[in-house]
């Protein structure tokens, strides 16, 4: 996600990520979408609170989930893990994807 064209900037100019460490949290999160496992502990959310994402962001994070996934898995474990991230996705970028304000009236 790093050197992705829509991620990256978020990644590295805005959060600053540090690869190296964030890379295993990543690995843990995305083996608990998985059924079955339990790698990944935390609350993910507030971490991405401050992020400057949308709907595009979820889209592509999506994407990139799901080409792993298909390439590496089949059948019911495919259908779930995708489902999983979908719900995901679903739940996050309506929190964190900026709204306009409300005025008064």
């Amino acid at each position: 996600m790093q050197q992705d064209a829509l991620s990256g900037p978020v990644f590295n100019g805005f959060a600053h990520v540090n690869g190296a460490s964030h890379l295993p949290a990543m690995y843990d999160f995305r083996s608990s979408v998985l059924p079955g496992t339990s790698r990944c502990k935390g609350q993910p959310f507030p971490k991405h609170i401050p992020l400057p994402v949308g709907v595009a962001h979820f889209q592509r994070w999506l994407q990139l989930f799901y080409q792993p996934v298909d390439e590496h898995f089949s059948g019911t474990r495919t259908v779930e893990a995708k489902a999983r991230a979908l719900s995901i996705a679903t739940l996050f970028e309506p929190r964190l994807s900026p709204r306009p304000a409300l005025s008064v009236l």
